[in-house]
């Protein structure tokens, strides 16, 4: 009778502190700690909260206290019967749900650090039955929660990626439209040279010349100023003749630059017969940058990539006056034979 009795007291019991330690284990309180006092206090309450050093006790009114358990801590049977030794326990039995009284001294954070805590062999016995329940239920929302976790560190991984891409994708879409304005550019100064390389049937070359550059560089050597200063002296004398300027690069670097520096190179020459000379514009043929076609020595050695650097001036003359110019010396060399 008196078992039968017992466990209808029991059986709520476990009903309220199952439901109390559910809650505990799924839901974090809002509300701040209540501070410990100085000095030796004794207080009741459940435990609500594990930590690896101690745990969070909730009493009566709803208050929260952080207990501390140390090596010192005594944790002992609240025994009813007082003709047995009471039980000792450890840490490891303060269970979430078990009700006890804790007696300690509170320090200045606010904690109190626990020397006895008591519990009784019946609120222990529920306190293992909540555990069984919530340890399940734990488990599942800390899975959920890592799942969570987890897909929301994998969308924001992927916004960052798309971020990137997006980024990348205008960086890409303005060279883009970078690299077609200079293909433009570079097929407008074609056409054009090519419209006035189709009269050069008319002409032949008389004089061609090149002038080198070191790596990376379109400005002029002493060496290359001289060359263009005797090429401009043999121009002196000469009716309807036209300059070619070509200029090129070694393989060093990427094409869209190579051709670009050869076009440097080439419009270097031109702007220097022209303002050091006074070689009027309209004998100049459209200065053209070919990059790196048309090497004259390979690429693979220091040697043939020095080659290659280079601009290339040709004294075109028309042959009609070339030809007249001819004759008209011809024909003073006879009459002087007379």
């Amino acid at each position: 009778m008196k078992r039968i009795k017992r466990h209808l007291i029991i059986a709520p019991l476990v009903v309220f502190f199952a439901t109390l330690g559910m809650q505990a284990a799924q839901e974090t309180s809002s509300e701040p700690k209540t501070q410990a006092p100085l000095g030796v206090m004794k207080t009741n309450g459940v435990v609500v909260e594990r930590s690896t050093d101690g745990f969070t006790l909730r009493d009566e009114r709803g208050s929260e206290m952080s207990i501390a358990v140390t090596d010192e801590t005594v944790i002992k049977e609240r025994k009813k019967n007082f003709f047995r030794k009471a039980n000792s326990y450890t840490p490891q039995h303060l269970l979430l749900g078990l009700k006890l009284q804790v007696k300690g001294h509170g320090t200045s954070s606010g904690e109190l650090v626990a020397q006895e805590i008591k519990f009784t062999q019946d609120d222990l016995r529920i306190a293992q039955i909540i555990s069984s329940r919530v340890s399940p239920v734990e488990m599942r929302v800390e899975e959920a929660h890592n799942r969570q976790d987890h897909l929301e560190e994998r969308t924001e991984i992927l916004s960052g990626e798309i971020t990137e891409l997006n980024e990348a994708f205008g960086v890409a879409r303005s060279e883009a439209r970078q690299a077609q304005r200079t293909a433009d550019r570079a097929i407008s100064r074609a056409d054009n040279t090519d419209k006035r390389v189709s009269a050069l049937d008319e002409y032949q070359e008389t004089h061609m010349l090149v002038i080198a550059f070191t790596f990376n560089s379109s400005s002029l050597s002493g060496d290359a100023r001289a060359q263009l200063d005797g090429l401009a002296r043999q121009t002196n004398d000469v009716k309807g003749y036209l300059i070619e300027v070509k200029g090129f690069a070694s393989s060093d670097g990427d094409d869209n630059y190579n051709a670009l520096l050869s076009q440097r190179r080439a419009e270097t020459v031109v702007r220097y017969l022209i303002e050091h000379h006074q070689i009027s514009l309209r004998r100049m043929i459209t200065p053209h940058g070919y990059g790196e076609l048309a090497p004259v020595a390979e690429n693979s050695s220091s040697q043939g990539r020095q080659q290659n650097r280079r601009v290339e001036v040709r004294i075109l003359v028309n042959k009609g006056l070339e030809t007249a110019a001819l004759e008209s010396a011809r024909g003073n060399e006879s009459a002087n034979n007379f």
